[in-house]
């Protein structure tokens, strides 16, 4: 049997305006920049059998302009530029998905699938398979970040054991198919991963995980050729507001699987992108990508202590927070005044809860890795 097939494979597509962002940002400018949002990477896509990203926005029309109507709320429009650049599969279980209830998310499904790309994530789903060249596909998804917004409706796929049975059963079913799961986990602003989502990452390619694809920190880390797996455990932003320029280096993981004789072989390269400040992705020359592969490297041989990788982690949202802080210093007068007010009130609220101890905690990724070992031992 003999077979080639090429994906693409980009991070977060947040065409809309970000938390910090309301009626300043990607969803304000889109407008102005329509049209141009992809044309960097379209002969890229066009050249691919699947092009996947991460729709960390949701498609959903605004009652009100207040500031928690408008942020990540994208139209169909905007959707329909994702189509037209050549995206067909898309994650659709991350922390933002329910930001506007179970209608929101179910009409962003609806409408992406109307268009033609094909909807991963929902709890419960059997997984998305497709046979290209010869080679049969499976895509899965799941979301291990605490959900804010409705965390009593939870309608994404959430538990790590219900990952695992269903790619067991997808490879007891045709061992050779090709299983691609996207990962929404980790912290935001860590430029490598801990050591829990790098024992994570191993424990699901050895259960049959052959491409997995991480998202949620913001920030590209680094990729792992793992025994027969490949492991990219944060892909960062694609399409976004964010302005740190972590936050902005960005690139295409062409992945390519191919079979010849019977044998199957996985593998990669990378096109580096960077997000303009009009938050569109353009090709770069930076080469900034090598120092991510030496902070993974180091995380996987080294064993990274747990309190060195928080203190990173630390050190980083500083830095981020105070890019974003500057920011609405200076444009304060750009936003509207009731967004402007509005944040100011959502930042002391926080800032509040957080020194109460009831703000939301974090996912418990140590606890569902125990349960993951568990699980993986029964097969």
């Amino acid at each position: 049997m003999s077979g080639r097939v090429v994906m693409c494979s980009v991070g977060d597509i947040m065409l809309c305006d970000s938390p910090l962002y309301v009626s300043v940002g990607a969803g304000a400018a889109y407008p102005r920049i329509k049209g141009q949002i992809f044309h960097d990477c379209i002969k890229e896509f066009q050249s691919a059998d699947f092009v996947i990203g991460n729709l960390e926005s949701v498609v959903y029309r605004p009652k009100r302009k207040s500031l928690s109507e408008l942020q990540m709320s994208s139209s169909e429009e905007m959707m329909q530029e994702v189509s037209r650049a050549g995206f067909n599969v898309l994650n659709i279980a991350n922390n933002h998905c329910l930001q506007h209830g179970t209608a929101g998310f179910l009409n962003t499904k609806s409408v992406c699938e109307k268009l033609g790309m094909q909807c991963t994530g929902l709890k419960n789903e059997e997984p998305y398979q497709k046979e290209v060249n010869g080679i049969r596909f499976a895509f899965l998804s799941v979301c291990l970040y605490t959900e804010f917004y409705h965390p009593e409706d939870i309608r994404y796929e959430d538990s790590i054991v219900k990952v695992i049975r269903k790619v067991q059963k997808l490879k007891n079913e045709d061992k050779d198919q090709v299983v691609v799961l996207s990962v929404h986990w980790g912290d935001e602003f860590a430029t490598y991963p801990s050591n829990t989502q790098i024992e994570l990452a191993h424990l699901f390619a050895d259960n049959g995980v052959d491409i997995l694809l991480g998202h949620h920190s913001h920030t590209y880390q680094g990729i792992e050729k793992y025994k027969d797996s490949l492991i990219l455990y944060s892909q960062g932003n694609f399409v976004s507001d964010m302005l740190p320029g972590m936050c902005r280096e960005t690139c295409i993981a062409r992945i390519t699987v191919q079979i010849e004789n019977g044998v199957r072989e996985v593998s990669y390269d990378t096109i580096p992108y960077y997000i303009n400040d009009d938050f569109i992705p353009e090709r770069s020359e930076e080469n900034w990508f090598e120092n991510r592969q030496k902070e993974l490297k180091t995380a996987i041989d080294e064993e990274v202590p747990n309190n060195t990788y928080m203190k990173m982690v630390n050190a980083n949202h500083k830095d981020c927070h105070n890019i974003f802080r500057d920011r609405f210093v200076s444009k304060f007068f750009g936003y509207k005044i009731n967004i402007s007010v509005s944040m100011l009130y959502s930042f002391l609220v926080r800032k509040i809860r957080k020194k109460l101890g009831t703000w939301p905690k974090r996912y418990d990724l140590d606890g569902a890795l125990l349960l993951a070992r568990n699980e993986s031992e029964k097969k």
